[in-house]
Order: C-alpha cells, then sequence, then structure tokens
C-alpha cells in the first residue's frame, strides 16, 4: 500500500481500454481453508472458476497491447484450485505469442504450500505474495496454531528455492489493532528468516476507534521497526521492509484526490469466480460481505459485465466516470478521520489509504470519511519513511539483473 507513495492520479478524462491492460487477476475459488476474522472477503462459498472462464480471462490478458502482462491468482485460497492455476500456466505460455511476456503471481496463506507446489511456483517465477502476520501471537489472531506451518515452510524454501526466496517472495502483515504490540517483533523475525521482502499493510475492514487510541503504541512499534531495519541495512546493504526502500527522488507531488487507485485507471482488473470482470478485485461480487451501502454501490459501479459479453469493451471503457460517481475517489482534500482533515495532512500527496477503505466502516454512507487506523498508520508509516536513508542507485554496469534483487 505504501510502496508507491508519489504514484500520480489518472487524467480527469480517463478511459479505461480492455487493451491497455498490465495484467488480470483470476479469483479461482472464492473458498478457504481459513475463516480470518478481519477478512474483508466475510463469509466463504464454494464456488470455483471454469476451465472455459479461466482461459477466457487468459485470452483477454494476451491481446494486451503491452509486452509484459501480469497473470495473477487469488480467493478465496487460490491453492485449493491448484490443477486450474497449473492449467492456466501451461496454456499462458503456450498462447503467450512472440515478442510477449507473461509473469505470474499469486497470494496464499501458505498452508497448502506443499514441495510440489513450491517447486512449481518457483520453476515459473512467480511473485507470491505470502500471508503472514509474524511471531505466533500475531499470526493466532489470524488463525491458532498456523504460525509452526509457516515457520517451516519459510525455512524448507530458503534451503530448497534460494533464488525464489530472495527475489520472489513478499511476506504481507496485515496489521489490525488486536496485533499491533507484536509488529516490531514480527519485523525482526522476518528480517532474522533473512526474507527479502517485507510489506506492511492496515487491515482494510473496518477497525474504528477514538483519536489516541492506536498513535502511541503504532509510533512505539514504527520507532523499532525502523531501528531495526536501518541497523540491517548497515549490516547488509538490503533494506527488506518495502516502505523504506527509497532508490529515486520522491516523484513529484500529486494533486489532491484518490484517483491513483488502479481501480479508476482501469489497468488491473479481475475476473470473479463466474466470469464478471471487476475493476478491483477487493469489490469481487462472489466476496459476500457489505458492511455498507456504499460498498454495495461501489462494487456494482466496478462491474463491467462477463468475459464474451458484445459490450464489454464499452462497458469497461466507463468503469473510471462510474467509480467517480460514488464520490470516494475524488476531492481527497475533504475527506477526514478523526485524527484530522486530509486537506491539513503533510503527507496528503503521499498518503496510502486505500479509498476503498471508507466504505468498510460498518454503516458508513460518507464517502470523506477515512477509517481511523489507516489514517494513522500511513502517517506514522511516511514519517519513518521519510527519515531513512536514501539507498545508491543501481551501477550502470548489470543494472538490469539489479532490479531483481532486493
Amino acid at each position: 500500500m505504501l510502496e508507491d507513495p508519489g504514484a500520480q492520479p489518472a487524467p480527469e478524462n480517463t478511459v479505461a481500454r480492455l487493451g491497455d491492460i498490465g495484467s488480470v487477476g483470476l479469483i479461482v475459488t472464492a473458498d478457504c481453508n481459513l475463516c480470518c476474522e478481519y477478512c474483508y472477503q466475510g463469509v466463504k462459498r464454494p464456488l470455483r472458476m471454469s476451465w472455459n472462464t479461466a482461459r477466457a480471462a487468459i485470452d483477454l490478458l494476451l491481446r494486451s497491447r503491452h509486452p509484459v502482462v501480469e497473470l495473477r491468482f487469488s480467493g478465496g485460497e487460490p491453492l485449493l484450485e491448484f490443477p486450474t492455476v497449473r492449467r492456466a500456466v501451461e496454456y499462458a505460455k503456450s498462447m503467450c505469442p512472440p515478442g510477449k511476456r507473461v509473469n505470474f503471481g499469486l497470494s496464499t496463506n501458505g498452508l497448502l504450500v506443499t514441495e510440489e507446489v513450491a517447486s512449481f511456483l518457483a520453476g515459473n517465477r512467480f511473485d507470491v505474495q505470502l500471508s503472514f502476520d509474524g511471531v505466533a501471537g500475531a499470526q493466532d489472531v489470524r488463525e491458532k496454531g498456523t504460525f509452526a506451518v509457516l515457520d517451516r515452510l519459510l525455512d524448507s524454501l530458503r534451503q530448497k528455492h534460494p533464488t525464489f526466496y530472495r527475489r520472489h517472495l513478499t511476506i504481507c502483515i496485515t496489521l489490525v489493532p488486536q496485533a499491533l504490540r507484536y509488529l516490531a517483533r514480527s519485523v525482526d523475525y522476518f528480517l532474522g528468516k533473512r526474507v527479502g521482502r517485507i510489506s506492511l499493510t492496515p487491515t482494510i475492514s473496518g477497525c474504528e476507534g477514538r483519536n489516541g487510541d492506536f498513535e502511541d503504541p503504532l509510533e512505539v512499534e514504527f520507532a523499532r521497526i525502523y531501528e531495526s531495519s536501518h541497523s540491517h541495512l548497515q549490516r547488509s546493504g538490503g533494506v527488506p521492509v518495502l516502505l523504506f526502500r527509497k532508490r529515486q527522488e520522491p516523484s513529484p507531488a500529486a494533486s489532491p484526490g484518490m484517483a491513483s487507485c488502479n481501480l479508476i485507471r482501469g489497468t488491473d482488473p479481475a475476473v470473479d469466480v463466474d466470469g464478471r470482470v471487476i475493476g478491483c478485485e477487493v469489490l469481487a461480487p462472489s466476496h459476500p460481505r457489505f458492511p455498507s451501502t456504499l460498498l454495495r454501490s461501489l462494487s456494482e459501479a466496478a462491474l463491467s459485465g462477463r468475459l464474451g459479453d458484445s459490450d464489454l469493451e464499452a462497458c469497461y471503457e466507463e468503469l473510471p466516470d462510474r467509480a467517480r460517481r460514488t464520490g470516494i475517489f475524488d476531492h481527497g482534500e475533504k475527506r477526514y478521520s478523526s485524527y484530522g482533515r486530509c486537506g491539513d495532512c503533510e503527507y496528503r500527496d503521499r498518503c496510502g489509504v486505500c479509498p476503498v477503505a471508507s466504505a468498510y466502516i460498518p454503516g458508513n454512507v460518507d464517502p470523506n470519511r477515512v477509517p481511523d487506523f489507516q489514517c494513522v498508520f500511513n502517517r506514522i508509516a511516511l514519517k519513518y519513511r521519510d527519515r531513512f536513508p536514501a539507498q545508491p542507485r543501481p551501477p550502470q554496469v548489470g543494472r538490469l539483473r539489479s532490479k531483481t534483487v532486493p
């Protein structure tokens, strides 16, 4: 969420064209082997994507004008449908035209990663996002008893697939207030495991609290993360915590608003289990949780028809306008939380708060209301990002290779 705080907003006249997409996400199942209390998807359902739908989605991706595109797999837990994932990869590689490359990505809770699965992911250079919240106390908030399984998985991946482990595995910590006191210890644990990439993201689900509930403990945790990450940089030259990576000068300040969201730009659609095309997989209709009417209206706006519909292209081009009419993506200076107005915040132009988070506040009808937990997390994270030393640019010799090395 904070890896590109200087992302530029889309122009007001943006249209979304399927020929310009850079990736497609396949929601291969709405089911999961876990039932995390804070998951934005709500109740899981035993729905799965048919092969015909997966194939049509891949065909759509391969028609993109971009020479490099990405096929992403998510759920639910996508490894519940590992045969579909495997078949989709084989099909995409066999149908990829000369001069084009397909990269692969997958989000998983890791509990179904066998050696067969690990070898397949490593062999196809998947970029894998592993949802793992850290030390046992933090991971128990997600699901009790899962820490030991994932701890062994990291050791196995590092031993058997070291290049994949260093370059293609991202540990994704989803922070919830209940696990806040474990955050710095969790980062230290992953640094000790020599993980190459660590993403820190506050939960998108509504975690409301009054001003002051989160600020002091977050300050304490980020001060510790800053110190351990700085020491790690001095020892190894690496920066695993992604929000501290600063390999270039900051981008010019973005104009007020939330239009840098991929939903507005229409660059990374998802295909739901039943073939419906949606601008953002967080809003997929197979996820039946609607804590607010605002979220329901946003989900409806993000829908662009089904694969195979004759008017799919035209409907998709209207996606930015439909999304803007919900009111969530404009007038960033008018947004606010209990911590103050966004227009008065020094980090407004680099804010990583997901606009959709407003719709996850239970019962909220105000598109300008920002969840307190996301607000204060981003403010404190960006403060420590600014303090962190910039890393030198890679040397010109071997530069292409260095782009893939953490």
